[in-house]
């Protein structure tokens, strides 16, 4: 070999070096730029943390609140229902005060003259003071009859006990059973009815039964 190609060779060598120095140098600059930013990364997560803390205790507090209105809301409702309830209550306290037997038409019937008429005598007392039976009609007796004498009759007792609107509605027609029931009916005398404190006019029915002797 000659100087020449002697003294490149050193050239060459002292280049590559130099090189392999640079590279060197670079990729420890690299590895410290790497090791910043994932220290920096690090630092993010970390204030990401402490963002989703504040952040879920921030939604605890609206989800908190939120559920203190809900049950506020409840409460409002439920003395709203409370109050409608005892306002029913008290209507059906005050109608059932109002209410009077006497108001039933079913059971009464209010005359244009203030009196009260008892439709039936289901549940009111009275007295007969009078009482007469009716006499076999000599009718029936001269044409032989021999069958049981069956009357339904319907009258109403006033204020004053009498007998009055006596009206036949079923029953033996002929031979002068009707005639003979209505001739007792006229005789009969009630006490005066009271129910409840008033004097009331009542509506009887009765079925008279006639047997030959």
């Amino acid at each position: 070999m000659t100087k020449f190609q002697l003294l490149s060779l050193v050239i060459h060598g002292i280049v590559l070096l130099f090189f392999c120095d640079l590279i060197k140098d670079e990729t420890k600059f690299v590895q410290k730029k790497n090791m910043a930013i994932s220290i920096v990364n690090r630092r993010g997560r970390t204030s990401n943390s402490q963002v989703l803390k504040s952040e879920s205790k921030s939604l605890k507090g609206e989800s908190e609140k939120r559920v203190e209105k809900v049950k506020q809301k409840e409460k409002v409702k439920s003395k709203k229902g409370i109050k409608k309830d005892n306002k029913l209550k008290k209507s059906v306290e005050k109608r059932s005060e109002k209410y009077s037997e006497f108001q039933d038409k079913n059971r009464f019937i209010h005359g244009t003259d203030g009196v009260f008429t008892a439709i039936k005598t289901d549940g009111i007392e009275f007295e007969i003071l009078k009482e007469v039976d009716p006499n076999y009609p000599i009718v029936a007796k001269k044409m032989g009859y021999s069958g049981e004498g069956r009357v339904t009759v319907k009258f109403l007792v006033d204020l004053n006990g009498n007998v009055k609107n006596i009206k036949i509605i079923g029953g033996e027609s002929r031979f002068g059973f009707k005639e003979e029931v209505i001739k007792a009916l006229k005789n009969w005398k009630f006490k005066p009815i009271v129910y409840k404190g008033k004097k009331i006019q009542a509506n009887f029915e009765k079925i008279f039964i006639f047997n030959r002797k």
